[in-house]
């Protein structure tokens, strides 16, 4: 017990020593059109002109383009002093309504991108090229046909295309790292496709990495994004003493979120203080946090990084939400007592005059719905109305994008709300 109360103390001290840390999480996507190129740039947090960088260039898989691309991505290049460029393919996939790669009529394409960027910022000669699923194959294709400028090559899910001997032979010239799953249909063919090619190269590069991840489905999770980097930073032997994210904070995470799962919250708080410790803006650590703070009833801790959750969850959408849904939902749900005693009211208000420029419209619109229940619960109906209107006006501006996945209990809140502002109407 008395080490858990010296983790408090030195995450809290640490958290105030790094408070900058926040306010330097921005989206910093930009998406631009040069020389027939469409793609996505995200610089690094601190960017210096003046400084040289790791270029890693990113290539999606079919149903995506750049802009999607760099999402799982881009949470650890801008925080591991990597630029990272994500180009649309160059050839329209009219069945799938967007673009794709045509392998190698897509070479010079890719090329003249990797140009482009060299002529606009200080970067390194040895460039990371890295794809997912068909971006993979084309990958894979590209790199061993110019591996004078793709030093390093990274597959996931993808990098089982067809090759000629002249690219084969060059196997030997790059570094090489294939990444997968091996749960569903899909992407127990796409392992069994990777190993096959990953032989075959193998014996021409006695380096290359094989990672499987088990249980994974065709996706890209955020443990292969930070290895696929880190495994850069080690194959480079570039200097990462500036790197905000340095260490593997998975395995706390991991226990965190189990421990989280069979209801040991003091465990759970532990281990996340240890995760937090090595990755300061991971959100799904935070949400272990907070929902063991909740759990336990430990309001003053759950206030102090409730904000800083959400926050966090803001800033990069693709995150899962539900967990942080549900959480709110549970706070609705719970002891009213509990509540109503601890000023949760006056907090939540207080904190988004504060925090209200900082979060997405999803989030905004969740707290005022939070804070028009609490209102119905204290029985104040003026200040329950305004929160509910405010609540469906954040509703209403969300970004599609955002809440793909969420799309139907966000319209079922809404559908909600706008009965209760009726009915509230109704009863002056």
């Amino acid at each position: 017990m008395k080490l858990f109360f010296v983790r408090f103390f030195l995450l809290a001290f640490f958290l105030l020593a790094t408070n900058n840390i926040y306010s330097q999480i921005k989206l910093d996507n930009i998406f631009t059109i040069e020389d027939g190129i469409s793609y996505s740039i995200v610089l690094p947090v601190n960017y210096n002109k003046n400084k040289k960088y790791l270029l890693a260039v990113g290539l999606h898989g079919l149903f995506s383009d750049g802009s999607r691309m760099v999402n799982p991505f881009s949470y650890y290049s801008r925080y591991m002093n990597i630029i990272l460029v994500c180009p649309d393919g160059n050839f329209t996939d009219n069945g799938r309504n967007g673009v794709k790669w045509g392998y190698d009529k897509s070479e010079k394409y890719i090329l003249n991108l990797v140009d482009l960027i060299k002529s606009k910022y200080k970067v390194y000669d040895d460039v990371l090229l890295f794809g997912f699923s068909q971006g993979g194959n084309q990958g894979l294709q590209t790199a061993l046909s110019s591996p004078t400028t793709f030093r390093y090559f990274a597959g996931l899910s993808g990098g089982y295309t067809t090759l000629t001997d002249k690219q084969i032979s060059n196997a030997g010239k790059i570094n090489i790292l294939f990444i997968s799953g091996d749960t569903g249909e899909g992407e127990a063919f796409t392992k069994r496709e990777m190993d096959s090619r990953f032989q075959i190269l193998k014996r021409y590069n006695p380096y290359a990495t094989r990672k499987v991840y088990p249980g994974t489905k065709h996706e890209v999770t955020h443990e292969q994004a930070f290895y696929m980097f880190d495994w850069l930073m080690m194959v480079s032997q570039k200097d990462r003493s500036t790197h905000l994210i340095k260490e593997d904070y998975f395995k706390s995470y991991s226990d965190s979120a189990s421990t989280l799962l069979n209801q040991k919250y003091t465990e759970s708080i532990q281990y996340a203080y240890d995760s937090i410790s090595e990755n300061k803006i991971f959100a799904p650590s935070y949400y272990n946090l907070v929902s063991s703070f909740f759990a336990i009833k430990d309001v003053l801790s759950f206030k102090k990084n409730f904000f800083t959750m959400i926050e966090l969850y803001s800033t990069y959408p693709f995150f899962d939400h539900n967990p942080v849904l549900n959480l709110i939902e549970d706070i609705k749900l719970s002891d009213v007592d509990f509540l109503t005693k601890e000023k949760f009211l006056e907090f939540f208000q207080t904190k988004m005059i504060e925090y209200e420029s900082r979060l997405s419209n999803l989030y905004k619109g969740e707290i005022y719905l939070l804070l028009a229940e609490l209102h119905i619960i204290n029985h104040n109906t003026q200040y329950a109305r305004a929160s509910f209107k405010k609540s469906l006006s954040f509703y209403n501006q969300m970004n599609p994008k955002e809440t793909i996945y969420i799309d139907a209990q966000i319209k079922r809140k809404m559908v909600y709300i706008t009965e209760y502002i009726k009915e509230l109407e109704d009863g002056k």
